[in-house]
């Protein structure tokens, strides 16, 4: 084990229904090269019973314990800083893999050799069994981390932290920072950070991960005032590390707008989480003529009325 190839980071929290599923889809794959860092974040059922019991039974998998509840983000960092694999990949303890995902990954990023970042494509799973059509990621405008960036800010290729393997010592910089109860975004404000230090990202079109859709997950929960803090803090972080680039400016706008309407819309009709969103002093994002510049007429219109809606709120909130 203190020779694994791959360092695999799962946080584990409230999974009980799901955590076995995960860690037999990892056991099976083609791939066997590998070490397991389950990160418990006290999770009060039955979870880390069953992570121990496979623990027990596979050295490959190691238990990390957070003193207290800190969410996802924080506990990736503990996964991250302990790992001792030359690749790191990341799995949600209520997601899968197919059985040969680790395999597509490695033989990707090390046959090609200077990248950095290799990026596989998911497929979205519900409860019932079915799955949605696979999100193909795409890089269309290169491999270097400005044009990465671009895809990603445009939707074209995805900003989760899973469905990647990335060379371990993206994660050993000491400006990578990560906050206590930031999981809201976590993914996101983890994989930008990482990317300023990449020189080659490249993409594999093959589905390498399985996103279960579970509606207990702490990303369902938005409408609380440590979420939006959360998803603030990170669009911020973004905001910054692309404003001065020029060619950057009608993506990065119109990617802030529509963050800022799903902001408000997970926040209205509370009071309080709009105040917090609308201290960012957003209200040029939705002007008529800058809704229609980002966005087609239908839509225009439904953020423009969001909008009127909550500004409404706010004022008869005085």
């Amino acid at each position: 084990m203190n020779n694994s190839l791959l360092s695999i980071i799962i946080p584990v929290y409230k999974v009980e229904k799901y955590i076995s599923r995960c860690l037999d889809s990892i056991l099976n794959q083609t791939f066997q090269d590998f070490e397991v860092i389950l990160v418990n974040d006290s999770s009060p059922d039955d979870s880390i019973r069953i992570a121990e019991e496979y623990a027990h039974r596979d050295i490959r998998i190691r238990i990390l314990h957070n003193e207290e509840n800190s969410g996802a983000g924080w506990s990736r960092m503990a996964g991250y800083t302990n790992a001792k694999g030359e690749y790191i990949t990341f799995c949600d303890p209520d997601d899968y893999l197919p059985e040969n995902a680790l395999e597509v990954l490695y033989s990707a990023i090390t046959k090609d050799g200077e990248a950095d970042i290799c990026i596989g494509d998911y497929q979205r799973v519900f409860a019932d069994g079915s799955k949605r059509k696979v999100f193909e990621n795409k890089l269309n405008y290169g491999n270097d981390k400005l044009s990465v960036a671009k895809s990603t800010l445009k939707y074209e290729a995805p900003h989760y932290i899973w469905n990647k393997i990335y060379k371990a010592k993206l994660f050993k910089c000491s400006e990578i920072i990560a906050y206590k109860n930031f999981s809201k975004s976590s993914d996101e404000f983890l994989f930008f950070q990482v990317l300023q230090y990449c020189n080659k990202v490249i993409n594999v079109n093959e589905v390498v991960y399985y996103y279960f859709d579970n509606q207990q997950s702490a990303s369902y929960n938005k409408s609380n005032k440590n979420a939006i803090w959360a998803m603030t803090t990170s669009l911020k972080y973004i905001e910054n590390q692309y404003k001065d680039e020029r060619e950057f400016k009608s993506t990065l706008e119109k990617w802030k707008l529509n963050k800022y309407a799903k902001f408000i819309e997970v926040s209205y009709p509370n009071r309080e989480l709009l105040k917090i969103i609308f201290s960012d002093k957003i209200d040029y994002l939705f002007t008529p003529w800058n809704l229609l510049q980002y966005t087609y007429k239908g839509r225009a219109l439904k953020l423009f009325l969001l909008y009127i809606k909550a500004r409404t709120k706010m004022f008869l909130s005085f």
